[in-house]
């Protein structure tokens, strides 16, 4: 008798695969624009960082992230004021707001999708880290009293 074999390979299911064979590809409906951010990021984490379910948070992080650029794109062409009215009153842009909305949204959804270094970093670790005794000496410290 032969070696007891898997059961999914008994019944003719493959294998089950533990590392994803390529990174999470972004929604067929993302635009272009929206692709290539979505790309940087997939591509800048291990292959299998990103899941499936993973797929909303991070489609939502490249939409905001495309807005902040569109706005920001807006606001070095135009200027942070714009004139209203007849007396043509200076008023803020409103892509002012859109893009610090969309950088807030974006600092969230980093936290949730552990994008940032510090939302990686564990806890424990990063109290360690801060609390370890600093032996180097300081670029000020010339070692003369005086």
């Amino acid at each position: 008798m032969g070696g007891r074999t898997s059961g999914r390979r008994a019944i003719g299911e493959p294998a089950l695969r533990l590392m994803p064979a390529k990174p999470l590809p972004p929604p067929k409906t993302m635009s272009a624009e929206g692709k290539k951010v979505w790309r940087e990021i997939v591509n800048s984490a291990p292959t299998d960082y990103f899941t499936a379910a993973d797929s909303s948070l991070l489609a939502a992080y490249v939409a905001h992230a495309v807005m902040r650029e569109r706005a920001t794109a807006i606001l070095d062409a135009e200027g942070p004021l714009i004139r209203i009215g007849r007396n043509r009153t200076p008023a803020v842009h409103p892509a002012v707001r859109i893009q610090a909305v969309a950088a807030g949204v974006m600092a969230a959804l980093a936290v949730k999708l552990r994008l940032s270094k510090s939302s990686r970093t564990p806890r424990d670790a990063a109290s360690t880290q801060m609390n370890a005794p600093r032996t180097a000496r300081k670029p000020w410290d010339s070692g003369t009293k005086r």
